[in-house]
């Protein structure tokens, strides 16, 4: 997610108390380890994660709805089964 901070990169400030940022609110170059800053004058992320986080639940809900309702499904069957197997160990150890 390119987003930084919770309600955008000057949420930092009062952690880092000066101009520097984390390296997740820069976007990275490839093949370049330990020579990039990031800071409020930089290339950052202008957007908070909360909102970012919001529009992306809002972009896959359909996705989202659709695992949960799978996961139930699994769940209410693995109830069945137990109740099966319950049955079965009952005939058979009684």
């Amino acid at each position: 997610m390119e987003c930084c901070g919770n309600n955008n990169y000057t949420d930092w400030e009062v952690v880092f108390q000066n101009d520097s940022l984390p390296m997740s609110c820069c976007p990275r170059s490839p093949f370049v380890v330990g020579t990039e800053i990031c800071n409020t004058t930089s290339n950052k992320y202008p957007k908070g994660c909360l909102e970012q986080f919001g529009t992306f639940v809002m972009n896959h809900a359909a996705v989202l709805g659709g695992v949960g309702v799978g996961i139930a499904f699994i769940q209410v069957k693995s109830f069945s089964v137990h109740d099966v197997l319950k049955k079965h160990c009952i005939i058979l150890f009684s």
